[in-house]
């Protein structure tokens, strides 16, 4: 009967110990998973910050409009379009001696 209750007690000191391991192991995930999650949410928070400013530009028409005519080529009613394109061609390949 001496022998058993060293056995027990040591049984239970390594159970104990194992258990304490895993939970600590287990908080310190918590604890970089949380971390994770607050950075998501400052990124989402950010996202929305700046979306909720371009609704605020993009009430105004007149913002809109200009959006309208530099991202899509928008012309109103009775303007004309103009499209400058730059010379790309140089004039040293270009130009032949006679």
């Amino acid at each position: 009967m001496n022998v058993i209750k060293p056995i027990v007690l040591i049984a239970l000191v390594a159970l104990l110990g194992y258990t304490g391991y895993t939970l600590v192991h287990e908080r310190n995930n918590v604890v970089k998973e949380t971390a994770n999650l607050a950075d998501v949410v400052k990124k989402l928070s950010d996202e929305n910050a700046k979306l909720q400013s371009d609704i605020e530009y993009y009430k105004r028409p007149e913002n809109l409009l200009k959006a309208s005519r530099a991202q899509f080529n928008y012309k109103a009613e009775g303007e004309q379009m103009i499209i400058v394109v730059p010379d790309t061609a140089s004039t040293s390949a270009s130009s032949t001696k006679k």
